[in-house]
């Protein structure tokens, strides 16, 4: 009996040889799933981006046209655990996700600019007047 003990532990022994490479991969796969998970989900540690509404006569817009209707936006960064923070799970509705506030971390917000982009909108009061 003694015998069949040894000779199961040895055969283990030399399965967990033979599969080393697998058993080390499993390990760092399972780690890796288990710490994204705890930065995305729990931690909420990313940042979005995001489009929100523009006035384009008062800043400098980025546009986007589909047929007879024109959509004025800007582009907003900022990081997740201060928008669900000051929204709450209704960030749609929420004006405090389409401001960068004080304690706002990596928050930035970005208009069009003329030099980079040829999509812009900026109507001054000169336009309106002219039109």
């Amino acid at each position: 009996m003694m015998y069949n003990r040894k000779y199961n532990y040895m055969k283990t022994k030399q399965h967990f040889y033979n599969h080393i490479f697998f058993y080390i991969i499993s390990f760092f796969l399972l780690v890796t799933i288990f710490n994204s998970f705890y930065r995305f989900i729990i931690k909420n540690d990313y940042i979005v981006y995001y489009e929100d509404k523009c006035d384009p006569y008062t800043e400098s817009c980025f546009m986007s046209c589909e047929a007879d209707s024109c959509i004025y936006y800007k582009k907003i960064q900022k990081y997740a655990l201060n928008v669900y923070t000051e929204c709450g799970n209704n960030i749609t509705n929420c004006y405090q996700a389409s401001v960068c506030l004080k304690n706002d971390k990596n928050c930035s917000i970005t208009y069009c600019n003329l030099n980079i982009d040829s999509n812009c909108e900026f109507i001054n009061n000169s336009r309106i007047q002219n039109n």
